[in-house]
């Protein structure tokens, strides 16, 4: 009687309701090789030694976690740092928006700048200038979209 296993199993027991012919059985010893294969073989690391030779030789595994990947800092896919082609589209992009806030009058120059470039909030920016903060807001609102037409031109 044939000992069963894992990488023997009793075929006739786990498929009991089909007739279980030579073609079949070899069909379904082939596709569980190639389970095994795929499952452990690709994922593993290992040694072969050459009798003749007389050499081990490493065989990595063929299949590589992204983890694994993060862990010993190999690159699979492109950098996430931007291309120089964007590099200079951004640097384009900051000169027009320089000079389209130079085109500002002062009091709008100087609550942009105060706000994005000083870091101030509106409520800081009100309290200096004693106005109520919904005043700023809607005059930054009103700023911002007259910067919008100045750099669609």
């Amino acid at each position: 009687m044939p000992r069963h296993s894992a990488y023997n199993p009793d075929y006739e027991s786990l498929y009991s309701g089909i007739e279980i012919t030579p073609d079949v059985l070899h069909v379904l010893r082939t596709s569980d090789r190639k389970m095994r294969y795929m499952e452990h073989q690709l994922k593993t690391e290992r040694f072969v030694e050459d009798q003749e030779q007389r050499v081990a030789k490493f065989l990595p595994s063929r299949e590589t976690s992204l983890d694994e990947m993060i862990e010993k800092e190999h690159r699979q896919f492109a950098a996430e740092q931007p291309s120089w082609e964007d590099e200079l589209l951004h640097q384009e992009l900051i000169c027009r928006l320089h000079s389209a806030i130079k085109l500002l009058e002062q009091s709008e120059r100087e609550l942009i700048l105060a706000i994005y470039f000083e870091g101030l909030t509106e409520r800081q920016l009100a309290c200096r200038a004693g106005l109520h903060h919904m005043t700023i807001h809607s005059r930054k609102i009103r700023i911002l979209q007259k910067l919008k037409n100045l750099l669609k031109k």
